[in-house]
């Protein structure tokens, strides 16, 4: 089973993107309209999900957010 990991914006982010979506497609530029404003780390055709979520949480506690 394939899988993403992304990182989703904020709304004030998200709602940068979605005005720029806007113009490109008034210009002609198709835009996927049914995904939600992200950057893609990285796409996976299959990956052990278990530790991947352990490697996740455990990345995750090392981070401080309070900078």
């Amino acid at each position: 089973m394939p899988y993403a990991v992304e990182l989703y914006l904020d709304e004030e982010a998200s709602a940068a993107v979605e005005r720029i979506k806007v113009m490109l497609s008034d210009n002609s530029t198709d835009i996927d309209q049914g995904t939600r404003p992200h950057v893609s780390l990285s796409i996976y055709a299959d990956l052990p999900i278990l530790e991947f979520e352990n490697e996740v949480r455990r990345f995750a506690k090392k981070l401080s957010l309070s900078k």
